[in-house]
């Protein structure tokens, strides 16, 4: 429960974040407020807690559902929403994320979305999808790290080559998880190589997978 509590007041906190925004020259997208975004409902309790670390959202849609979303944000923020409703309602819409690409990519890497953690590096939209390096450094220090640290994966997939230039950063916040660098779900790579890679990612997980496992039969003899 002290858990969840910390988790909920660090998403408030972001979500009432303006600094990027400030004399920036930085436009917020169609949704003006941070969004986190959804942790499984089993991500705590799974034995190899999985982290997928994305840049940041895209811009998003001018119509009902986004501006919908950007109201159940603000409801969350000022205690008249569960966060439950707020992950749900991404959670339905993972369907059109990357025009399907999202969940067909993550789900051929053989992750069960349930038991994973989704995270941005930067939690707010940008009008024209900049992410400059000092906005990304902003928001790990403010948002990122601490809800890391909160989560604790065991590991952490980088979703695209950008996140790459983090990864010392990452392992100093979390330096029990193995960091894996992955394509981003909407890359422009052949069929053949996003196969060969996911292989490899999914070759890598099984193996850690297997690791937790027999550390906990240890632990329960």
């Amino acid at each position: 429960m002290e858990q969840q509590q910390e988790l909920l007041q660090m998403f408030r906190t972001a979500i009432q974040c303006n600094v990027c925004f400030e004399d920036s020259g930085l436009s917020r997208g169609h949704i003006k407020v941070a969004h986190p975004r959804p942790i499984g409902p089993r991500y705590l309790a799974s034995l190899m807690k999985i982290l997928v670390l994305m840049i940041n959202p895209g811009k998003g849609r001018s119509d009902q559902d986004h501006r919908d979303g950007e109201t159940r944000l603000r409801a969350f923020a000022n205690g008249q929403a569960l966060i439950e409703e707020v992950f749900h309602s991404q959670r339905v819409d993972f369907h059109n994320w990357g025009r399907g690409r999202f969940l067909s990519f993550y789900e051929g890497l053989g992750l069960d979305l349930d038991e994973v953690a989704l995270v941005n590096l930067a939690w707010c939209s940008e009008m024209h999808d900049k992410h400059p390096a000092w906005m990304l450094n902003q928001c790990l220090k403010r948002h990122t790290a601490p809800l890391l640290q909160a989560l604790n994966p065991d590991v952490i997939l980088l979703s695209g080559g950008d996140l790459q230039a983090f990864t010392h950063q990452l392992a100093a916040i979390c330096p029990k998880a193995r960091i894996l660098p992955t394509l981003h779900f909407s890359n422009r790579e052949s069929r053949d190589f996003v196969e060969e890679q996911g292989q490899l990612i999914r070759a890598e997980l099984n193996a850690i997978r297997s690791a937790k496992a027999v550390e906990r039969r240890k632990q329960e003899r």
